[in-house]
């Protein structure tokens, strides 16, 4: 399963910690610092890796379509585990729980593998006093376990007698006495595994790993004085992250290639250094039922607004044409689709006339606004075993919108 390093104490002691999660594996796995009281088992455990980029900005049309392909089969993979409930009732769906996040930063030049030591003295002398730019896109997944049927099925003394165990493993953990045993998530680790390696997507290196927790210094470890504002953090007295928050689509369908959205956020000159997406993948069955639902809901309010000339005629059409098409996209596509979605997208605030939201806004209809007084839960939704899903203004996007958003680029 592999090594783990210990980040906090208990939630129980009311000590302030610096990060949403308690312990980290060398291979991707987040444990959260809650525990589950019944079970003595983690709350919940994430599994991460890293998606294959590659630059975006002079790719033929074939290229932009094909790099976005590893995001995309991901995601549609781990949404065929989501579990469409008797009914296809939304609220009674399995869904899985998803983290996208890309990241941008800069490093200083290094040689790569010279194949010599004249190579890397030239390569250093040429370009050791720059900066380089890198970037990661991590997807994360929250790890399902079948709790119920291992407290019943526990060896011992039935259902009681679980208790009492795992009653003991909790006391271990909380004294720090034993590592989290991971075991009633091993089956889903194994399942996702396969979907990882098929889609190219590697453990984290410890450059990446720095970034994932610490991106916010620049990888170099999480503990730092903060100061919260209005619409901003302090960083160690020094550097001002502005966190924003996607608020809404005033064209809510693209076509790609063409659609770059996330890739012209992250590439303006005051761009988005981070994006954070977190959302559930909805089974298509039970997002083909709301759709249809939907439309009939639109129809109704048409039928009645019609009678009172609260809309215009104009404005009649808009709305059936918008529900007809998703209606159309849920028949169509097989897709699970992103709901219950919330996108943070964070920038170092130096004052500039115009940034990455103003290039959305005219540019796709994309409306962005810095998110007031919930700056620090913006910063944690960046964070592995993060609490806070933020779904203020919750969105259903396709996968295709995110995979050829341009976020791999």
């Amino acid at each position: 399963m592999g090594l783990f390093s210990k980040k906090t104490d208990e939630d129980e002691t009311g000590e302030l910690q610096p990060t949403p999660w308690a312990w980290r594996t060398v291979d991707g796995l987040y444990v959260s610092r809650k525990v589950n009281k019944l079970t003595g088992q983690p709350a919940s455990v994430w599994m991460y890796r890293v998606v294959p980029t590659q630059p975006l900005a002079w790719e033929p049309v074939a290229a932009k379509i094909g790099g976005a392909q590893a995001l995309q089969s991901v995601l549609e993979e781990v949404g065929a585990r989501s579990k469409a409930r008797p009914g296809k009732s939304a609220k009674m769906s399995d869904n899985r729980e998803v983290h996208v996040l890309a990241v941008s930063w800069e490093s200083p030049a290094t040689p790569s593998n010279p194949a010599t030591p004249e190579l890397a003295q030239y390569q250093m002398d040429a370009f050791g006093g720059f900066l380089f730019p890198k970037k990661a896109l991590f997807i994360g997944v929250k790890l399902e376990s079948p709790i119920l049927d291992s407290i019943i099925s526990d060896t011992g003394d039935g259902f009681f007698g679980s208790l009492k165990s795992n009653a003991k493993k909790l006391a271990a953990n909380a004294l720090g006495e034993a590592v989290p045993d991971l075991s009633l998530f091993q089956k889903d680790i194994d399942d996702l595994e396969p979907i990882f390696r098929r889609n190219f997507c590697a453990i984290p290196t410890a450059e990446q790993t720095a970034q994932l927790e610490s991106w916010f210094n620049l990888g170099q470890g999480p503990e730092k004085t903060m100061i919260e504002q209005k619409d901003h953090i302090i960083v160690d007295g020094v550097d001002k992250l502005e966190f924003n928050i996607l608020m809404g689509f005033s064209n809510p369908i693209m076509h790609a290639p063409g659609s770059d959205w996330l890739y012209e956020a992250m590439t303006h000159y005051s761009p988005a250094r981070v994006v954070s997406l977190r959302a559930q993948l909805e089974p298509s069955d039970v997002s083909r039922e709301r759709a249809r639902r939907s439309q009939r809901r639109v129809l109704a309010d048409i039928e009645e607004q019609q009678t009172t000339s609260e809309l215009e005629r104009s404005e009649y059409g808009s709305l059936k044409e918008l529900a007809k098409s998703f209606e159309d996209l849920t028949v169509s596509s097989q897709q699970p689709l992103l709901t219950r979605t919330s996108v943070i997208m964070a920038r170092r605030a130096e004052t500039q006339r115009e940034t990455f939201k103003d290039a959305l806004s005219s540019g796709f209809g994309i409306q962005v606004k810095p998110l007031e007084h919930r700056q620090m839960w913006a910063l944690e939704h960046t964070l592995p075993c993060s609490k806070h899903t933020l779904d203020i203004f919750p969105q259903d996007l396709s996968i295709s919108m995110v995979a050829h958003s341009g976020i791999w680029g």
